[in-house]
């Protein structure tokens, strides 16, 4: 005789077969093909599904779950006990979960309580996301829901607690907890996270509040220490603060909170980020806003951007900009030292930057410009000569320069200079107008490809130590 096996042992080779399809007088509940096989013992109902859905629907709200092939049911006494292999499917709001059920226990005593896991696909609007959702669940006096569980997912739990009244549908979800960021967040959590920003790395905190009834809505506290934020190639390193976002049916607001960042290096490192930022519709307000570039101070006009049209309108002003940073950009050719103040008027349109009618002037006493004695050959224009050799080591008292910058990455400086050089002419005064013009797209990549080369130097290089 054959070895019998575990469900022939259990069930019977001769099992009774129950099928059932049934509907709810209001038509929200429907078991459909319910089929399953099983045995009463010993006060103890065995049941092994062959196939099966039980489908609910009641706007917005709808749900399946799907019955497996070999799914068992065990109903002893004041226990109900499910296997694995249930699959569910849930949609609302846009929202939608499909997974498939670990064992699911459900305690029928007065205040009857559930607890069980489940491996789920969640689909929302910003991406979808896969994880293992665990919880427990009590009902109290037939009329409210209480329970708690945790969503484990990238490596990142987070805990929840819940209520919800059954008679008037009115509920609350509550979740804290401190992640610790060692790679992408949305792109580790978001299977599908299309979008050119991230945080990458630091400690975030946070505490949600949802509440929900006709309409729903909540309260999410972030708690920002020391995080890296991707956005397109750059990094912001170093932010920290505490905003606040408001969460209703029709979208997300925040009201303005102060944030801090070290610095970001987008071919020009700027450091000691700070602004008040905050969010309400389509409109991103930034206020106070100010950072550290070459040596000085840049402070921005409060301002708000469209996040729609990606439009904005600002000035910035620059106050003690130090000339020998700003030369540096330009390598070795050209050198020298003074301190600068000026304004630039910015204007974005659908997301690009331009500057009309930015200046830029030295503090007194002004200072210097040296070109490298081999800058350029001699071109045998008498005029063109002179002004490379004033320039070799030029002693200005004044220096001004206007600033355009078109959408096309163009910058255009019409500078003029006054001062001297003692070793042309006697040091008699000598003034200039020039004409400059640069791409910064082309500078900005050079300058980055220089800083990639320079960083992968220094990783092969801590690295054989």
């Amino acid at each position: 005789m054959s070895e019998q096996s575990a469900t022939e042992r259990a069930f019977g080779r001769e099992a009774p077969v129950v099928r059932l399809d049934w509907r709810s007088a209001d038509g929200k509940l429907a078991l459909r093909g319910l089929e399953a096989a099983g045995h009463l013992r010993s006060e103890t109902v065995q049941a092994r599904f062959s196939q099966g859905t039980i489908e609910y629907v009641d706007e917005p709200v709808s749900a399946q779950l799907r019955l497996e092939p070999g799914t068992t049911l065990t109903w002893s006494g004041e226990r109900i006990v499910a296997g694995a292999g249930v699959s569910l499917e849930l949609a609302t709001n846009g929202f939608k979960a499909s997974g498939v059920s670990d064992v699911l226990t459900l305690d029928l005593k007065p205040d009857p309580a559930m607890r069980g896991a489940a491996t789920l696909d969640l689909v929302t609007e910003p991406g979808s996301l896969s994880g293992t959702l665990a919880w427990q669940a009590q009902l109290q006096g037939s009329e409210v829901i209480r329970g708690a569980g945790s969503w484990l997912s990238a490596e990142q739990e987070l805990p929840f607690q819940f209520r919800h009244a059954i008679s008037d549908g009115v509920g609350e979800l509550t979740s804290a907890a401190t992640l610790q960021i060692s790679q992408p967040l949305a792109g580790s959590l978001l299977k599908d996270w299309v979008e050119d920003y991230d945080l990458v790395a630091g400690e975030l905190g946070y505490d949600l509040s949802l509440h929900w009834s006709d309409n729903y809505g909540g309260r999410l506290a972030l708690l920002l220490n020391e995080v890296d934020a991707r956005y397109g190639e750059d990094v912001l390193y170093g932010v920290s603060g505490q905003p606040i976002l408001e969460i209703e049916s029709t979208g997300l607001s925040m009201q303005p909170a102060r944030l801090h960042a070290g610095h970001v290096d987008p071919g020009v490192l700027l450091t000691d980020l700070e602004a008040r930022i905050g969010v309400a519709g389509d409109q991103l307000s930034i206020q106070q806003a100010s950072f550290s570039v070459f040596g000085g101070r840049a402070e921005v006009t409060d301002f708000d951007y469209d996040l729609v049209e990606s439009n904005a309108a600002f000035n910035v002003d620059l106050k003690s900009i130090d000339l020998t940073q700003l030369l540096a950009l330009e390598g070795d050719d050209i050198q020298g030292d003074g301190v600068l103040d000026g304004y630039l008027p910015v204007q974005i349109n659908a997301g690009v930057p331009s500057i009309s009618g930015g200046r830029l002037e030295s503090q007194p006493p002004g200072g210097s410009i040296r070109l490298a004695p081999d800058f350029g050959a001699l071109t045998g224009q008498p005029g063109l000569d002179f002004a490379v050799k004033a320039l070799t080591d030029y002693r200005y008292s004044s220096l001004t320069a206007s600033v355009d910058y078109h959408e096309d990455g163009e910058l255009q400086l019409g500078v003029s200079l006054q001062g001297r050089n003692p070793e042309v002419e006697k040091g008699r005064p000598i003034h200039y107008n020039l004409n400059v013009t640069e791409n910064v797209l082309v500078l900005l990549e050079s300058l980055r490809a220089q800083r990639t080369v320079t960083e992968g130097i220094e990783r092969r290089a801590l690295q054989q130590r």
